[in-house]
């Protein structure tokens, strides 16, 4: 029987025309709180918040690539064009593959609602005067429910597509269970209402989550105890108790995998504790000497027992010197431990089968890393394997990993507050900051996952043990799940000056009012990933999208009695969609930079009552387009990065109680 026939073309879809420029979002915030003194040195608080979303989303539509669940369409359905019938027929095809978007067939969307709870009480006072407490319980839970809207069902998608005329000359399915409905897929809007609903529905997931934390904590210094000859020596102890929770229900739909784009998806039920104890003193060293004005020194160390990773130990020590009070040199060094948090290692699992290239295929054994052929070798595949994967799809596992380990984070910093004299109100401070992450958690696209395991020094790496082969060498399945395996190196400089001036008294009164002006600056340095050990060649993103090299933020207020004005400033320096590409590949593959300005106005009516009016984005800056994927001919920017509303009017009161 010869091969199904095969066409490909169509026009190209603008996937930008399905997004949001902003997800719209309403929220409900309610918070009270009390405390009462039951002793001269004992008061109780207590605290609560509520917090209520509401919150909406649009997806693409659905969609069939040839490699990704191409519609089959037998050459009998009676859907099929005549002319095309006698094509297949005189070609001897038993049908055809139709992939498309189906645009037609209307937007995926979806609505979430949040409701979150804070509760918190606990005891705080005076153990002696210069000796305090504070010792609280606190209890916190979130419920997310989503509706996800015109979802298509795959296994009914799958029964309408398989038209047949009945007796009486009529478009049915072959299989008319459950009321099936046929579908036309050949051509746009060529579908039914009736159609669309049989395989189309809306349906819930819910999830929660939960935390509950006990924590006592002193805090003090040595006054009439040990003092020192610059000081007393300041410090806190303290331990804590932290137990969270995380639970999904995916629904029958998701369980099951039959609603686009399939793979099953698990309800996920998990918890973790940890209990930590921790410590930080603040050591005066000298006072008031020649070139040493102040010299201090400080340390901190934190003990964590999880039932996840075991037992960390963080620590920071750091020290600052002051020569004279205009100036002041500051350096920490640190070593931060971070636990894999409770959607990392709980996040649902799903089962997905996908199309794949096979590294060790002898089509591909020299297109990857020169170790990639011995890598290879070592699996006992030999030089002349053919791989099936292009041909037979692989199962896939994405979602969170119950066994991840701890990230580990060295950090450098140091720097210098200037506050001169001679220039009062204003102060300017310069720090360095360097920080590298071992074990960094990440996921990878499974195309990766596979490239990495054989591409790497050695077969001895995370990613091969992601990857179960069979017998016969291809692939049985591949886990692309949240690993240990990336590390990260960034560096750069922040800086921030202020500058306040009482106008009236500098001017002796000819301009009142008083000027705030504050500039925050960092410029990134360096921004290095490394997706395995031992890699030679990092990934450089500083300067890539996301993450340009400089962002600089200037506020300027004017006050004048119960009337204040505020200019800010934003600068966004320029970024490139991939330091990697040429402008062969992408064009443009520049953002340019960008300078924003916002306005506001207020205005003080009374003392608990103020009304304010602002503009941002005054001169109504447009984000820079820039080409996602080049075959798509869809065109988008970055939200995070750049505005995307253009110019902005607003106003409000703020009162008081």
């Amino acid at each position: 029987m010869p091969e199904p026939f095969l066409s490909q073309g169509g026009d190209f879809v603008n996937l930008s025309a399905f997004d949001l420029l902003q997800v719209p979002i309403e929220r409900l915030i309610v918070s009270t709180g009390m405390h009462y003194d039951l002793h001269e040195k004992v008061t109780l608080f207590a605290n609560a918040k509520y917090a209520q979303s509401e919150s909406a989303t649009a997806g693409q539509p659905t969609f069939t690539l040839p490699t990704f669940s191409p519609i089959f369409l037998n050459a009998d359905n009676p859907f099929v064009p005549p002319e095309l019938q006698t094509i297949l027929a005189n070609n001897g095809a038993d049908g055809f593959f139709v992939s498309r978007t189906n645009v037609d067939q209307g937007q995926r969307r979806s609505r979430s609602d949040r409701d979150t709870i804070q509760l918190e009480i606990g005891f705080k006072g005076d153990i002696h005067p210069n000796l305090d407490y504070t010792v609280h319980y606190q209890y916190g839970r979130a419920d997310n429910t989503t509706e996800f809207q015109n979802e298509q069902i795959l296994s009914r998608f799958n029964q309408q597509l398989d038209a047949v005329r009945d007796a009486d000359g009529t478009i049915v399915c072959r299989d008319q269970s459950n009321g099936c409905v046929p579908l036309n897929v050949l051509g746009p809007n060529a579908a039914t209402a009736d159609a669309l609903a049989f395989s189309h529905v809306d349906f819930l997931t819910e999830g929660r989550l939960t935390q509950q934390v006990v924590n006592a904590t002193i805090t003090g210094d040595s006054a009439g105890f040990i003092d020192l000859p610059a000081g007393a020596l300041g410090f806190a102890l303290g331990t804590e108790y932290r137990k969270e929770s995380a639970e999904t229900e995916e629904g029958f739909l998701r369980n099951s995998g039959d609603v686009f784009p399939g793979g099953p998806i698990e309800d996920v039920a998990g918890s973790f504790d940890v209990w930590e104890a921790f410590g930080e003193i603040s050591v005066p060293v000298l006072r008031g000497l020649p070139f040493a004005e102040e010299v201090n020194l400080e340390a901190a160390v934190r003990f964590a027992d999880y039932s996840t990773i075991g037992s960390a130990t963080t620590w920071k020590v750091g020290g600052d010197w002051a020569p004279i009070s205009d100036i002041r040199f500051r350096a920490v060094v640190s070593q931060a431990v971070r636990a894999p948090n409770i959607g990392e290692l709980f996040a649902p699992t799903r089962l997905a089968n996908v199309f794949l290239e096979d590294p060790c295929d002898s089509s591909n054994l020299q297109a990857g890393a020169s170790s990639r052929a011995a890598n290879c070798a070592a699996l006992g595949l030999p030089a002349d394997f053919i791989s099936n994967a292009g041909a037979v799809t692989t199962r896939v596992l994405t979602g969170g990993n119950e066994n991840l380990k701890e990230e580990t984070a060295d950090t450098l910093t140091f720097g210098a507050v200037l506050t001169p004299r001679m220039i009062p109100g204003f102060s300017l401070t310069v720090d360095y900051w360097n920080i590298e992450i071992d074990d960094a958690v990440n996921s990878f696209p499974v195309q990766a996952v596979a490239n990495n395991c054989v591409d790497a020094e050695t077969i001895d790496n995370p990613f091969c043990e992601s990857i179960t082969r069979r017998p016969d060498g291809n692939f049985e399945s591949i886990s692309s799940q949240l690993i240990n395996v990336a590390s990260l190196e960034a560096a750069g400089i922040d800086i921030e000056a202020k500058y306040f001036m009482d106008l009236g008294a500098v001017t002796n009164n000819a301009v009142p009012g008083t000027l705030d002006l504050n500039l925050v600056a960092t410029y990134l340095d360096s921004l290095n990933f490394f997706a395995q050990e031992g890699q030679a060649v990092p990934d450089r993103e500083a300067g890539e999208l996301g993450d340009p090299e400089w962002t600089v933020n200037l506020r300027g207020t004017y006050e004048l009695g119960d009337l204040t004005f505020s200019l800010y400033q934003r600068f966004i320096s320029s970024q490139r969609l991939d330091l990697a590409e040429s402008p062969e590949f992408r064009d443009p593959n520049s953002t340019g930079s960008e300078w924003y300005t916002d306005l506001q106005v207020r205005y003080r009516l009374a003392d608990l009552t103020e009304v304010y009016f602002g503009v941002d984005n005054v001169f109504d800056n447009a984000p820079p387009p820039l080409a996602r994927v080049p075959e798509t001919r869809s065109f988008g920017d970055d939200a995070v990065v750049f505005d995307q509303i253009g110019r902005f009017f607003y106003a409000g009161v703020t009162v008081q109680f």
